[in-house]
């Protein structure tokens, strides 16, 4: 039974590094296991994990009846990747626009010193590669 715990855990967290996000399958698959009479620590041991995110997820799962991702705090960004890469591009390019022509094509809707921020992140990484 041990070996196939082991391998169903190998499995469902195969892209999962140290410290990243339990997926839903894994929280379903958690909570199952701790509802079946295992204690958190057990579960925590079988699912790499820590036994306080396997506390979370089954309190999570008591509370809510659910095992989605609860929405991350703190200010959405104003630019999504495809208008900071494109951004960047534009940056870059032999004729580069102004911020302000930069930020006339967004429709205003981004400072100067936010398009300078992307610009200046876009070229760090370009120097970084």
């Amino acid at each position: 039974m041990d070996a196939e715990l082991k391998a169903f855990n190998a499995l469902l967290s195969a892209d999962r590094k140290s410290n990243d996000e339990l997926t839903e399958l894994q929280r379903v698959a958690i909570t199952a296991f701790v509802l079946a009479g295992r204690s958190y620590r057990e579960a925590a041991r079988a699912f790499g994990c820590s036994p306080g995110a396997v506390q979370t997820t089954v309190r999570r799962f008591r509370t809510a009846r659910s095992f989605a991702s609860t929405p991350r705090k703190g200010r959405p960004e104003k630019l999504s990747e495809e208008e900071k890469q494109a951004v960047a591009k534009s940056a870059v390019a032999k004729n580069p626009p102004t911020y302000r022509e930069l930020s006339g094509q967004l429709e205003g809707r981004v400072s100067l010193q936010t398009l300078k921020r992307v610009v200046k992140k876009a070229r760090l990484a370009k120097e970084g590669e």
